[in-house]
């Protein structure tokens, strides 16, 4: 990668959707690779995340291993600030929170992450394992659930739920590793509708918050901007906007806001109801300085159903320049993402047994993880497609993923992007996508570098599977032809956009 030193700021805040996890996919993905691409480039990014996590520690260590952070790419947690806390050493000894002199501890017939504990005798605790640890203790006093407890990998309670009279949590605790309560939730029985915070700092009086927004816009201005002159702070998702909006005027910051997905709800068409989930973002539009989608058809329909607005730019993802070769399996084809149900795996499924009959050593092979594997595993059964089909897991290199193979897929509902389909386009994999909002169009010419089907359509899909899976001839031209979309979703394009829309913010355009 070609490094540009000449951005206009040397740090951005990203203020991320949802936590960071050790083997990133998705959301987490593309703001790691935009924050490498930023440090070649001389910007650093300070990642903060303020979705509670009871593995953080954990997380931080795998992406360090995997050198996903450092070198320019910081990541700070609201919990920790709020505790006082830091990450802790990597090499923590865990020390097992069940209790031990008088307790007996043992699992029920066919629960074997589950514990039963008894003290002399008597019923007091219900544990949940993850893995060999303790995730949570219920316990149990006169016969009524009075508490919950939640542990982090060490073993350290960081989370208590004061269960009411209904068996619910009426109070939830946030504790520091000190032992002390630091956060607290109130939330409504009934409901489980929260219903305000309350801080607890070391050096002032209690905070009370609303809610979880007016929580974040408080660590913000205690602990993240303190000492900032004229902060940059990208927002994924346009998340905690109304707080956000507080710290531009109280900071003379500047805040721009990512869409990373198809903002409409089902059927994620053009005229469908905004996502409840994007409302707030979409309709307060006009108000933001500057706002980034990832494709050139989503700003266009924004446009058409908002008006136009100078501040929506275009910045499609870049996708990294293979480093080797592969050794490519003429009949295999690959579908990586999570498994999900929107992602459309058993869609692909159900098509390949039309492909299987049409081409009898084709192999599909699923790399992701996520809840749907149950459900993928009973259709390839039932469909007798065991010799034919099978799951992977999740593959930490992509790249190797479909170099090794001749086609992918890409059935999702929607996308906003799909990172997935420009990684196997340039690694020569082709593709099959349905025509779906957003990103397929833009990247795929069809019959050219990777077939375009209509979406939802199963037999499509598998026609095109075996047209391709029939004919290596056109697949080898087809493979070389994809590759080319490295060419415009490069690094140095990629650089350049951005440079130019944090030069706006750093001007105060």
């Amino acid at each position: 990668m070609e490094a540009q030193k000449n951005m206009p700021v040397d740090h951005v805040f990203v203020a991320m959707f949802g936590g960071l996890p050790g083997k990133p996919t998705g959301l987490a993905m593309s703001v790691l690779r935009r924050a490498e691409a930023f440090a070649q480039a001389g910007v650093s990014s300070r990642i903060l995340i303020d979705a509670f996590s009871l593995d953080f520690d954990r997380q931080i260590h795998e992406l360090k291993r995997r050198e996903r952070i450092g070198h320019g790419i910081s990541v700070r947690y609201m919990y920790h600030d709020l505790a006082g806390d830091q990450v802790c050493d990597e090499g923590i000894d865990y020390v097992s929170p069940l209790g031990r002199e008088g307790w007996a501890y043992a699992s029920p017939e066919g629960k074997p992450n589950v514990l039963i504990g008894k003290f002399q005798g008597q019923y007091r605790h219900r544990v949940t394992l993850r893995e060999d640890r303790v995730l949570f203790i219920d316990h149990l006093n006169a016969g009524t659930w009075e508490i919950r407890e939640w542990y982090d990998w060490s073993g350290a309670v960081c989370r208590i739920e004061r269960m009411g009279a209904s068996e619910k949590p009426g109070i939830v605790q946030y504790l520091g590793r000190d032992g002390n309560c630091y956060l607290e939730e109130s939330r409504d029985e009934a409901t489980q509708r929260v219903l305000g915070w309350e801080l607890y700092p070391r050096t002032e009086r209690r905070v009370l918050c609303s809610d979880l927004v007016e929580v974040f816009r408080y660590w913000m201005q205690s602990f993240v901007l303190t000492g900032e002159t004229k902060p940059i702070i990208i927002s994924e998702y346009g998340v905690r906007r109304k707080a956000l909006n507080t710290l531009e005027d109280e900071n003379n910051a500047r805040v721009i806001y990512t869409l990373h997905n198809n903002h409409f709800a089902p059927p994620h068409r053009y005229g469908s109801a905004v996502r409840p989930d994007m409302a707030d973002l979409v309709k307060n539009l006009r108000d933001c300085r500057d706002v980034v989608v990832l494709t050139t058809e989503q700003r266009e329909d924004i446009w058409k159903q908002f008006g136009w607005m100078p501040s929506i730019h275009v910045i499609p993802h870049f996708a990294p320049a293979v480093s080797r070769l592969g050794e490519r399996d003429p009949k295999r084809v690959v579908m990586v993402g999570r498994f999900h149900k929107i992602k459309g795996q058993l869609a692909a499924i159900r098509a390949f047994r039309r492909v299987v009959d049409a081409v009898p050593d084709a192999k599909l092979v699923f790399y992701g993880r996520g809840g749907e594997e149950g459900e993928m595993r009973r259709l390839i059964a039932s469909m007798s497609l065991d010799g034919s089909v099978s799951i992977a897991g999740f593959s930490a290199d992509a790249e190797e993923v479909f170099l090794g193979a001749a086609m992918s897929i890409v059935a999702s509902d929607y996308e906003g992007f799909c990172l997935s389909l420009a990684e196997s386009m340039v690694a020569g994999c082709v593709p099959v996508s349905y025509d779906i909002k957003y990103g397929p169009r833009e990247m795929i010419t069809n019959g050219l570098d990777g077939f375009l089907v209509e979406a939802g359509n199963e037999a499509e899909l598998a026609d095109a599977l075996i047209l391709g899976l029939s004919n290596k001839t056109r697949m080898d031209s087809m493979s070389e032809k994809a590759k080319r979309i490295g060419e415009k979703l490069n690094t140095g394009r990629f650089i350049r956009e951005w440079t130019a829309v944090l030069e706006r913010s750093a001007g105060g355009a």
